[in-house]
């Protein structure tokens, strides 16, 4: 009577200790996820391209484009042409200077035009 009593206590006592060593692993590998997506959000070092050499491409063009009719005609003079080209070329920087400032700190931001693949891309 006793032997049973024994096997059945040793059988309770491995089966608290699997439920323990299950508990172990679980609240391991929770709090392993926690430390990773926390390091890898806030601190690990990633790097991202801003890409102003065809952003101002694409603008320029844009905005001759948009000029090229009204010079030819001369609804447009050279002197305001010059003057709005300039007011939106310093409006390009900003934003440009923006798009910089808003990267959080953890980022490396490098020009587009040295990134070949897999780069985060800044839009201006």
């Amino acid at each position: 009577m006793s032997s049973d009593k024994n096997e059945a206590v040793k059988a309770n006592s491995i089966k608290n200790s699997l439920v323990d060593y299950l508990n172990y692993f679980v609240i391991s590998l929770i709090s392993s996820l926690i430390v990773v997506s926390v390091y890898d959000r806030y601190f690990s070092v990633k790097i991202a391209s801003l890409d102003v050499t065809g952003f101002v491409e694409k603008e320029e063009a844009d905005f001759v484009k948009q000029f090229s009719d009204d010079l030819g005609n001369g609804k447009v003079k050279i002197e305001e042409f010059e003057k709005s080209y300039t007011s939106h070329f310093a409006e390009l920087k900003s934003r440009v200077v923006k798009a910089r400032d808003s990267v959080p700190d953890n980022y490396v931001v490098i020009l587009g035009d040295t990134v070949l693949k897999n780069s985060k891309v800044i839009e201006p």
